[in-house]
């Protein structure tokens, strides 16, 4: 397969996301002292991983970045003991824009901190709080999975299932 610069670049803000954050990992295994199972990929592995890449549609590219991007987090939460699993708040994106301030007096409170005016005014510009409207999110799912294959449905659905499961916090 020929390889275009586009497809490198194109390539390249996943793979270096997820490398990114395999070095973040790693950089904190020695200073916690928990096990990371971070596992590079083979040179081979990388150029299969490629080709599959690049024979994705646009959408699908994003939902296989984001796989690749929950999983890499999720695993690094899964291995947090639990004083720092403490230190992570979870905030599922349908109760925050209807009420952010909980969620943001908690985070601030972690972090020692109060909230301020640039808070408020940053919550004003973002339109929260906002009604969240379930025939909206319908309807941008109808669309999102008419440009999606049967296994990239699948992946999503996936998705959607862990983030139902974390954010209700079961």
């Amino acid at each position: 397969m020929r390889r275009t610069s586009v497809g490198r670049k194109t390539l390249a803000q996943p793979l270096g996301e997820i490398l990114t954050r395999r070095n973040w990992l790693a950089e904190t295994e020695s200073e916690d002292g928990i096990a990371r199972d971070v596992v590079l990929p083979s040179l081979h592995e990388l150029d299969e991983l490629e080709e599959e890449y690049l024979s994705l549609s646009e959408t699908g590219r994003v939902v296989r970045m984001i796989d690749a991007i929950w999983t890499v987090n999720w695993n690094a939460y899964g291995k947090l003991t639990p004083d720092k699993k403490a230190g992570v708040i979870i905030v599922p994106f349908e109760k925050f824009i209807e009420k952010p301030v909980p969620y943001v007096s908690a985070i601030a409170d972690l972090l020692g901190t109060k909230m301020s005016k640039d808070t408020q005014q940053a919550l004003v510009r973002e339109k929260c709080p906002r009604p969240y409207s379930m025939e909206k999110h319908l309807e941008i799912k109808k669309n999102l999975y008419s440009s999606l294959s049967k296994s990239e449905i699948e992946v999503l659905e996936r998705l959607i299932d862990d983030y139902e499961r974390v954010s209700s916090g079961a």
